[in-house]
C-alpha cells in the first residue's frame, strides 16, 4: 500500500492512471499485490507484467525517506520502493484520492459493521461509545533488523491515554492480531479495567491482511504496535492514531534508517514502554 500511495497521489498531481500489474510468476510481489487489492472495491485496470518492464521507474533508497520524483510528461512510469513517508501523500486532495482507492468491499465492510455490534453488545454499550481498534504484535517480527515487539506498558498507556481524552465516554478496545490467544494472555491484566473485546474466527491466517484491516480501519481511534498494517488501518479510520514509538531497537541497522518523524503522520502521539 505505500508502494501504491504515490501512484494515487500521481493521479491528482499529474492528470495520470493508476494501473496494477495482472498476477505473474515472474514476480512475487505481483501475487502478493494483487491479493491485498481485492479486499478493495476499487475500478483499477490490470495489464499484463511484460508491457511495463520498459517502463521508467522512479526508485528511492531508504525505505523512510522521501525522494522527490522527476516526472516526465507523456511517458509512463512505474513506482518501486517502500515509499514509507508520510508526506507522499499530505495534502486534503492526496489524502482523499488514497483513501477513494483503498475503500473495502461490501463483504470486509459488512464484518467490520457487524463485530463492533457484538463488541457493544457485550459491554451493554449505546451508540455514543466510543470504539478503538489495537493492532497488538506478538511475534512475527524480523528481529535480526532490529523490529522490536511493545510490551504490556506501552499498551496500558495507550489505553490510559484514550480513558483520559474521552472520560466522558463508554471505550470498547477491540484486539485485532495474528495470534490472538497470544496477545489475550499479554493483555490478561488490563482485562479488569477495560473493556476488551477478540473477534471470533480470527484464527485463519488470511484474517489478518483482509477482516483485521478492514476491522481496524472502521474504528473511531487506533491503536498500533507498529508495522504497516497498523499505519493504514490509522490512516483510513480517520480518527485518533496512538502509535508505538520505539519499533525500531537502538544500535541495529533498521534503528538507523527508520526515522518516526518520517514514517508516522505528525498529528499521530507516539508512546513506549519506558
Amino acid at each position: 500500500m505505500f508502494m501504491i500511495a504515490p501512484a494515487i497521489v500521481s493521479t491528482v498531481q499529474h492528470n495520470t492512471t493508476l494501473v496494477l500489474v495482472q498476477q505473474s510468476e515472474d514476480c512475487d510481489w505481483v501475487k502478493r499485490l494483487q491479493d491485498l487489492f481485492e479486499v478493495f472495491r476499487n475500478q483499477t485496470p490490470l495489464i499484463k507484467y511484460s508491457l511495463i518492464e520498459d517502463w521508467h521507474n522512479l526508485a528511492e533508497h531508504n525505505a523512510s525517506d522521501l525522494h522527490p520524483d522527476v516526472y516526465v510528461p507523456n511517458r509512463n512510469f512505474t513506482f518501486s520502493g517502500y515509499r514509507q513517508h508520510w508526506r507522499y501523500v499530505e495534502s486534503p486532495a492526496e489524502i482523499k484520492a488514497v483513501r477513494n482507492v483503498f475503500k473495502f468491499t461490501e463483504k470486509y465492510i459488512k464484518y467490520a459493521d457487524s463485530t463492533i455490534t457484538e463488541a457493544k453488545e457485550r459491554f451493554s454499550a449505546d451508540d455514543n461509545a466510543i470504539v478503538v481498534g489495537m493492532h497488538v504484535t506478538v511475534e512475527g517480527l524480523n528481529f535480526a533488523h532490529g523490529q522490536q515487539m511493545a510490551n504490556l506498558t506501552f499498551y496500558r498507556k495507550a489505553m490510559q491515554e484514550l480513558n483520559r481524552t474521552f472520560s466522558t465516554k463508554k471505550l470498547i478496545f477491540i484486539i485485532v492480531s495474528s495470534k490472538t490467544e497470544s496477545a489475550e494472555a499479554l493483555l490478561n491484566d488490563l482485562s479488569s479495567s477495560y473493556n476488551i473485546y477478540y473477534p471470533t474466527n480470527s484464527s485463519y491466517p488470511s484474517w489478518f491482511m483482509s477482516e483485521g484491516l478492514a476491522l481496524l480501519s472502521h474504528c473511531h481511534h487506533v491503536v498500533t504496535s507498529g508495522g504497516s498494517l497498523g499505519y493504514w488501518a490509522g490512516f483510513l479510520s480517520g480518527g485518533k492514531v496512538i502509535y508505538y514509538n520505539e519499533f525500531a531497537k537502538p544500535g541495529t541497522k533498521f534503528y538507523q534508517e527508520f526515522h518516526n518523524e518520517n514514517f508516522y503522520r505528525p498529528e499521530w502521539v507516539g508512546i513506549g514502554d519506558t
